[in-house]
């Protein structure tokens, strides 16, 4: 399955920061010009692409304002770990 075919490429971590008890939130930011392009919101399914090559979907449980104008950041739902740096994320179309 290629990216094209299941999704739109929102960002490749560079970074993850954990939250207790919320999950896992990848950076750099969405920018905001895609995020308002593509409806970025708590509930959307994302596609995870692992630097390894696995593949795991899941889905938005949150969306922070980054920095006014620059983006924003999403929570995952996931374990501390399983968003590795070089992860690709897709929004599932």
């Amino acid at each position: 399955m290629s990216e094209a075919d299941d999704g739109v490429l929102l960002i490749v971590v560079e970074d993850s920061f954990h939250v207790a008890e919320r999950g896992v939130i990848p950076v750099p930011p969405i920018p905001l010009a895609m995020c308002e392009k593509y409806a970025i919101a708590q509930g959307r399914e994302v596609r995870l692409i692992l630097p390894d090559g696995t593949e795991q979907r899941t889905f938005i449980a949150g969306v922070e304002f980054f920095s006014r104008g620059v983006g924003r950041t999403i929570l995952l739902p996931l374990p501390f770990g399983q968003v590795p740096k070089g992860t690709r994320i897709l929004l599932i179309t």
